[in-house]
């Protein structure tokens, strides 16, 4: 897991935001600006408030200590990255403060139905709240390793098949109050048993005392039940007469387990080729997932459909869309040179002006002919040949400005044609109104580029999704296939389970009239067989009113009744002291449990003697994990001062200096010292059971000299790399040394 950003409502926290990085995190900030206040908000984001708790002394509860001091509700947001995807948790206060809890997937806004309100910490962490307290939050002061159940049980399940049901501590604690309970000095079970077995052997003497009396006395009575026993004759008979009842009964119990049978036999050969329950309650799990998963995907087409924009038709660059980018780039060049040529024909001289300069080279080239034709006669006596030199050289000169101004203005002619087809092309009137208006019509180009790859990108996303939908389904109908079923759709295969759980289910059911049948028919059994015939015992019992029976029975009982008042004196005598065999079973009883009892405390003794020894044996296999790692971990803090840690079944911790032959305890060590060994211990705990969770250190570090920090920001940095930390503090020591080894 690792946490990207945190939002609370919480304690002095009003609406703040703080966002994180995979890897070393730290967060500075003076005293009361609410660093330990993100460390309780984080804890009661994952594991929610705990609203049984009270305050200790002066330390407040958390519903209490962190109330929002806006007074709204307590809420608070976390997005974590979990088993490769975003998930956002939200918390609101509804009857518990933070006690409703929304978990979502960031990408789809999908529930995640395994995170609840009671179960999101361990899921996310791997441990329970206390376990997390113990070893993956450090606070100022606050590092110490305490002994706790819950942490005793992951350590040890380090070295065991991966079971964490054992603790020592627990076990042996409840065995100590067991063998208390049975014995404790002249109190418990035992003492209590042997107590009530000598008062039964005295009620056993009484009794036996008074019932011989009574037998005596029921001597006399004898000879006056004749008529009493005649009646019992035929009260007998009338006891047969109800057995023949029961036989009936048992015969129609005995018709109706068949029946029962016949039916579950026959629903038994129906699912005879059905996978059982179970594999059938996987499979509609994984055919209703896929389901879930087609029915999500057509409703993101639907809502999202994939749109491809329409390609620009009067864009003089359309030509760009399917040219590469070499392409591009040379159509970019010839662009660009049509721009030049643009700005060029745009600074060229109008005509006008390219005429006025042709006149007055005209008028320099006639100048010298002017003069010629002036100076003749004088020019003629210097030389005859300078008249027409002049002459000349002002025709020349004339001609030369003539060509000169024919050539330029067909240059510009063409310079100013081309550049107006290139201006009517774009529709601009000038170079400027050209540059912005291609920028624009290129960042069209651009767009329609950009938007037509995102649209094909998505669309070879979607197919690749349906494909994999497509081969999920096939895979699935398959194995279906391979179990019996012929279903060419998930449909179909939804079908196919729902019949065949209805089968299992009513074979269940079949099963289990069958079983209640036959615990029915095993209470009449019996009464099942041959007796007596039901003709004559019927003809014999006729005679007889059941009614009139009872009360002649019930008159020749009152008749003997002066006789047997002693007798029933005697009676409540005994019935006061109980039913001797009652007695006797209860007698055996106690004494069969005070035997077992004896024998339990015994085993007691010896298991507790033989648990001492094993978690013994236990610890020396995975107290070495711990504590190798943990002295690695202090040896690089203290720079090698110290080279080995010890931790015993208290979670006392041991130091070995490699300057000393001796370990040292707590006591003689320096409270910086004291807080690096258990930032070490912190550490290695957390390697070993948390590989996945963030790390938070709130002020942990505030007692480390400078040395001695550096080296333990280096520890946390490389540890940054295979999970999240979070160093909470308040001074900029840490931020500058970590910036200064970059």
């Amino acid at each position: 897991m690792k946490l990207k950003s945190m939002q609370a409502t919480f304690g002095r926290l009003d609406r703040k935001k703080l966002d994180l990085q995979p890897g070393l995190n730290v967060i500075s900030g003076g005293n009361e600006t609410g660093k330990t206040t993100w460390a309780e908000f984080l804890t009661a984001m994952l594991y929610g408030v705990d609203t049984r708790a009270r305050g200790k002394g002066a330390e407040l509860p958390v519903k209490t200590k962190y109330e929002p001091w806006n007074g709204s509700p307590m809420e608070g947001r976390i997005e974590v990255e979990w088993q490769g995807r975003s998930v956002v948790l939200e918390r609101t206060s509804a009857l518990t403060p933070l006690g409703t809890l929304r978990a979502s997937d960031a990408a789809t806004g999908l529930p995640v139905p395994e995170l609840t309100a009671a179960s999101c910490g361990e899921a996310l962490t791997g441990v329970t709240e206390p376990v997390f307290q113990r070893s993956a939050l450090l606070r100022q002061r606050g590092a110490a390793i305490s002994s706790d159940p819950e942490l005793e049980k992951r350590l040890s399940g380090l070295v065991t098949a991966g079971s964490e049901d054992y603790a020592y501590g627990e076990v042996a604690d409840k065995l100590k109050k067991l063998q208390n309970a049975l014995q404790y000095n002249q109190s418990g079970i035992l003492p209590r048993l042997r107590s009530e077995i000598g008062e039964i052997d005295q009620t056993l003497d009484k009794a036996a005392d008074l019932r011989k009396r009574q037998n005596n006395l029921l001597g006399e009575i004898r000879t006056r039940q004749a008529e009493e026993a005649e009646l019992a004759r035929i009260n007998a008979a009338l006891e047969r007469r109800e057995r023949a009842r029961l036989r009936r009964a048992a015969a129609d119990s005995r018709q109706r387990l068949s029946e029962a049978q016949s039916e579950r036999e026959t629903l038994a050969a129906a699912c005879e080729k059905l996978p059982d329950a179970e594999t059938l309650e996987s499979l509609q799990a994984k055919v209703r997932q896929l389901e879930k998963t087609v029915q999500t995907a057509k409703m993101e087409d639907s809502m999202s459909p994939v749109e491809f924009p329409d390609e620009p038709e009067r864009n003089p660059f359309r030509h760009y869309i399917h040219m590469t980018p070499d392409e591009i780039k040379t159509e970019d060049e010839r662009f660009e040179a049509s721009l030049r040529q643009v700005r060029e024909a745009e600074t060229m001289p109008k005509l006008w002006k390219l005429s006025l300069r042709s006149l007055a080279g005209m008028l320099l080239g006639l100048l010298p002919i002017l003069c010629g034709c002036y100076f003749r006669d004088r020019l003629n006596e210097l030389h005859p040949a300078l008249f027409w030199v002049l002459f000349g050289l002002g025709c020349a000169v004339i001609l030369g400005v003539t060509i000169w101004h024919f050539r330029t203005a067909n240059r510009i002619t063409r310079a100013k044609k081309a550049a107006f087809e290139i201006l009517q092309k774009f529709g601009c009137e000038s170079a400027d109104q050209l540059h912005a208006r291609a920028a624009e019509l290129r960042r069209e180009i651009d767009g329609y580029r950009a938007a037509r790859a995102d649209a094909e990108e998505t669309a070879a996303g979607r197919k690749l999704r349906d494909d994999e939908l497509r081969e999920k389904t096939d895979v699935l109908l398959g194995e279906l296939a391979l179990r019996g079923a012929v279903c060419p759709t998930l449909e179909d295969a939804e079908a196919w389970i729902q019949d065949g759980l209805r089968s299992r289910q009513d074979l269940e059911r079949a099963t289990r009239t069958e079983r209640q049948r036959a615990e029915q028919y095993s209470l009449l059994k019996e009464h099942e067989g041959e007796g007596e015939a039901e003709e004559e015992l019927n003809e014999e019992l006729n005679a007889y009113d059941p009614a009139m029976i009872r009360d002649r029975l019930s008159r020749s009982r009152e008749a003997i009744i002066p006789l047997r008042s002693e007798a029933d004196r005697l009676a409540g005598s005994l019935q006061q002291l109980g039913d001797p065999l009652r007695l006797e079973a209860e007698r055996e009883e106690k004494q069969a449990r005070l035997a077992r009892l004896d024998q339990r405390y015994a085993a007691m003794q010896l298991a507790r003697k033989e648990l001492a020894r094993a978690d013994e044996t236990l610890r020396e296999r995975f107290a070495p994990l711990l504590c190798k790692k943990a002295g690695e971990l202090f040896y690089r803090l203290t720079e090698g001062k110290y080279d080995r840690v010890t931790l015993d079944r208290a979670m006392r911790v041991t130091v070995h200096s490699t300057d000393s032959t001796t370990d040292r305890s707590l006591s003689y060590l320096s409270g910086g010292t004291v807080d690096q060994l258990y930032l070490a211990l912190r550490l290695a705990i957390c390697d070993l059971l948390l590989p996945d969770c963030p790390i938070i250190l709130d002020d942990a570090l505030v007692y480390f000299d400078d040395e001695r920090l550096r080296v333990a920001l280096e520890v946390l940095r490389e540890l940054g790399r295979q999970r999240q930390i979070l160093l909470f503090t308040c001074t900029d020591r840490e931020k500058r040394m970590l910036d200064a080894s970059r």
